[in-house]
């Protein structure tokens, strides 16, 4: 980093939470929490304009209305756990050092190149070969946000560094579906006549879905692809690179 001098990092690494299985508290705390903290403090004698972390809408854990930056996080997972204390360290870094540390809190992305082990493109993969979709909790709720739109926020970020030190800013359409809502939207769109196998509903009240508000204030920025656009975006892309995936 000294050699390198960076003026701005965008910390994307960690150990995710995909196909709904959780790592270990060790793991997660190697990846997830010293992770940041060995980049942060290796960076500690640089001079760089803005240092963007990467936290993540699980931290929150479950709520009944919109999740705003300032409410009380209670996490469920070791990955939640994990990046909320990395959040919290970064901020907290920012303040006691005057360091312009800034914390992006994304929902769902979800577009070209996603993981595999995803929902959204698990179902895409699994829906082009005909093979069977199952969705465990079809009344789950997600905030879905597409990848062009992530990216914005992000190089936003650039443009608006001098005033963002120890911000926790979320990053969703501000809208939640269920995943039932989705898998179908994905085989109307792909003409799939794919089986799709949901589980018992579970019947609640909680929410999943982000406040916006920061963003467009701090950074100027909202979401401009519907769900829809950025579904037919995703899939014309699947349908063109289904090689990336070994298909």
């Amino acid at each position: 980093m000294n050699k390198v001098r960076p003026q701005f990092i965008f910390h994307l690494a960690n150990l995710g939470l995909y196909g709904g299985i959780d790592s270990t508290l060790e793991e997660s705390v190697k990846v997830n929490l010293f992770g940041t903290f060995n980049l942060i403090d290796g960076l500690e004698k640089v001079g760089y304009e803005c240092f963007i972390n990467t936290g993540s809408s699980s931290e929150y854990g479950i709520k009944t209305s919109p999740m705003a930056e300032d409410e009380i996080c209670q996490p469920e997972t070791n990955y939640a756990l994990t990046k909320l204390a990395a959040t919290l360290y970064a901020k907290s870094y920012a303040k006691i050092n005057n360091k312009p540390i800034v914390t992006l809190r994304l929902f769902s992305p979800f577009g070209p190149f996603d993981h595999s082990s995803r929902f959204i493109a698990q179902a895409i993969l699994k829906m082009q070969k005909g093979q069977t979709v199952s969705v465990r909790n079809p009344n789950a709720l997600r905030d879905y946000i597409f990848i062009d739109d992530v990216i914005d926020a992000f190089t936003l970020c650039i443009k608006n560094y001098s005033k963002l030190s120890g911000e926790i800013i979320n990053i969703g359409r501000g809208s939640q579906i269920s995943m039932k809502y989705m898998v179908e939207l994905l085989a109307k769109q792909i003409g799939s006549k794919t089986k799709i196998i949901f589980g018992k509903p579970i019947k609640d009240k909680n929410m999943w879905q982000a406040d916006i508000r920061r963003a467009k204030l701090k950074l100027g920025w909202t979401p401009k692809t519907n769900l829809a656009k950025g579904v037919r975006t995703t899939l014309e892309w699947f349908k063109q690179n289904s090689h990336y995936y070994g298909q």
